[in-house]
């Protein structure tokens, strides 16, 4: 490695947030320091999805500069969830909330205020179906999150009005996939009209759809991912109830980042 590529200042490294972060905590300032150190630890205490993204990191931006690090990234051990969420889902969300007020109150603010009947009326009646009933008990106790607050997946829990917003800006053909290509369960087509999306990415094209034209095996309601640049239609949850237990146990482990917003006022 040439003396250049050594002293190439961290400063100058393109890494996320996150890697400048702890890159600046080991007290190095350029890449033949960070090199020579014999291991690179990650907070034990950053959210187990970050800590690998940061790790990873790392790696990448050693092989595009064409370099070998020949210490150890340290990675913490996956945390465990502690605390499950079971019954309907009025009681999953009590348990999830009491969890929420006590570790991460900020994230349970990003929860909007109830949706009215009428205005859930109204959503099935353009959608022209009938949403299932876990769903709409969720709904009626909040109308999704605000924009960009973390959810399972690629995007944040939609409101009713937006959800018939998204339905519209879906599109695909419902031509055959690979049947690999679909979860077990999940038709397998492009597209189907019996999907419903109700988790949004900020870019608008990856979403988590409740399943009403489920395919021999299936369960009407259960929760699938569609991404517009993939073919895959992978099964995620059997139902909404499931999926709001899924980001409990996952906000638990880390493996959904809750902490962005914790210092807010």
């Amino acid at each position: 490695m040439s003396n250049h590529t050594r002293n190439i200042s961290i400063d100058d490294l393109e890494v996320s947030v996150r890697t400048s972060e702890l890159l600046t905590s080991l007290g190095v300032a350029t890449l033949g320091e960070l090199l020579d150190l014999p291991q690179i630890v990650i907070p034990s205490d950053w959210p187990n999805k970050i800590a690998r993204l940061v790790g990873g990191e790392l790696l990448e931006v050693f092989d595009e500069l064409g370099v070998e690090y020949a210490g150890e990234i340290v990675v913490p051990a996956p945390v465990e969830a502690k605390h499950k969420a079971t019954g309907d889902i009025t009681l999953r969300w009590a348990t999830i909330v009491a969890w929420l007020e006590a570790n991460h109150p900020n994230a349970l603010a990003q929860f909007r205020p109830p949706a009215s009947g009428a205005a859930i009326a109204d959503a099935e009646a353009k959608l022209g179906l009938t949403l299932p009933d876990d769903y709409k008990k969720f709904l009626a106790i909040h109308d999704g999150q605000e924009e960009f607050a973390p959810f399972i997946g690629y995007g944040s829990l939609l409101s009713i009005s937006e959800v018939v917003q998204a339905k519209r800006g879906i599109f695909g053909e419902p031509e055959p996939i690979d049947e690999d290509d679909a979860g077990e369960g999940v038709r397998a087509l492009d597209y189907c009209e019996g999907w419903i999306p109700i988790v949004q990415s900020a870019r608008g094209r990856d979403y988590l759809c409740i399943d009403l034209d489920p395919a021999p095996g299936g369960t009407r309601g259960q929760i699938i991912e569609y991404v517009v640049d993939d073919n895959a239609r992978p099964l995620v949850a059997k139902s909404f109830a499931d999926l709001l237990s899924m980001y409990f146990e996952q906000a638990q482990t880390g493996e959904l980042d809750l902490t962005e917003h914790d210092d807010e006022d």
